[in-house]
C-alpha cells in the first residue's frame, strides 16, 4: 500500500470500522476532504453509524486519492501552494473533489513514501538536529580549515 497507510500504527485496533479522525490521519487531510469523499460515495459509512467509516473503503480510498498535505510534505512545500504546482503540471482533480488521483500525482513525487510527522515530534526533531542529538545546547567553536 502507498501513502500513510504504508505506515502501520502500533496502537491500531483490529476492527471493521474507523472514526472520521482516523480517516483524516490516514489521508493526512482535513474533515472537509473526508466529508467530501463520503458525499461522493468513495467512503462508505459503517452500518448503523453516521460518524464511522468502513475501514476497507478508507484503505481503498487512500490507495486511490492523495491530498494536498501529503503532496506538500513529499515536495517540501506548503499545502496552499500545491494547487498551483498541480496546475503548472496540468494535473486536474477528478469530479470536483479537493483530492487528486494518486496515479496522476505519483509520477511527479519523489520517493521514499511520505511518513506523517506531527508538529510536536517535528519540533523535537529540529531541536535534536540543532543540539547534535544530545538534547542540550552546544557551544562548539567552528573549526578553521
Amino acid at each position: 500500500m502507498r501513502g500513510i497507510d504504508a505506515v502501520r500504527f502500533a496502537d491500531e485496533p483490529a476492527r471493521a470500522w474507523c472514526t472520521g479522525l482516523e480517516a483524516e490521519e490516514r489521508f493526512c487531510a482535513n474533515p472537509a476532504d473526508i466529508a467530501e469523499l463520503a458525499r461522493a460515495g468513495h467512503l462508505k459509512r459503517f452500518a448503523g453509524s453516521h460518524k464511522r467509516f468502513c475501514r476497507k473503503s478508507v484503505l481503498t480510498a487512500v490507495e486511490t486519492f492523495i491530498g494536498a498535505r501529503e503532496i506538500a510534505a513529499r515536495l517540501g512545500m506548503e499545502p496552499q501552494h500545491v494547487a498551483g504546482w498541480a496546475r503548472r503540471w496540468r494535473i486536474k482533480k477528478p469530479d470536483n473533489l479537493t483530492l487528486w488521483r494518486r496515479e496522476d500525482i505519483e509520477p511527479f513525487l519523489p520517493e521514499p513514501p511520505f511518513r506523517p510527522q506531527h508538529s510536536a515530534s517535528r519540533a523535537r526533531a529540529t531541536s535534536a538536529e540543532q543540539t547534535g542529538g544530545r538534547g542540550e545546547e552546544t557551544d562548539a567553536e567552528p573549526v578553521a580549515a
